[in-house]
């Protein structure tokens, strides 16, 4: 996510697009966003030229306007003080409306963890003993 911040990155756009509102490759249903993100999580993607565009998330709105030459957008969605979900991101411009769902904040599939305890390393509980 902290590749989001750079400016050089390239922008490849997903399938899930209505009109001309679009969203990065990877970013659709089922996104995992980091809690407490300092300073944010930031969001991006292309809408018609210098049209507003509204992102709404745990209520709270962001708004942008897209750049005149490549109709950018990016907000900086706050997940301080949020776990868990399912949440929706409601992404709309013009008349055009994305809806993400089963948006999760600093959750992972247990499947996806590296516990100590399982694994045996890392020194935590059931890790190597000291002597």
């Amino acid at each position: 996510l902290l590749q989001w911040l750079r400016s050089d990155v390239e922008w490849r756009y997903s399938p899930i697009a209505d009109g001309l509102l679009r969203l990065p490759l990877g970013v659709g249903d089922n996104l995992q966003l980091p809690p407490n993100a300092v300073p944010c999580v930031p969001l991006w993607g292309s809408a018609r030229n210098e049209e507003a565009v509204l992102v709404a998330f745990l209520g709270k709105e962001y708004r942008d306007v897209a750049d005149r030459v490549a109709g950018r957008w990016k907000v900086c969605l706050d997940t301080t003080k949020v776990r868990g979900g399912p949440f929706t991101v409601d992404i709309s411009s013009g008349g055009n409306r994305i809806l993400l769902r089963n948006v999760m904040v600093g959750h992972l599939p247990s499947h996806c963890l590296n516990d100590a305890r399982e694994t045996g390393g890392g020194g935590g509980p059931g890790g190597p003993k000291k002597k």
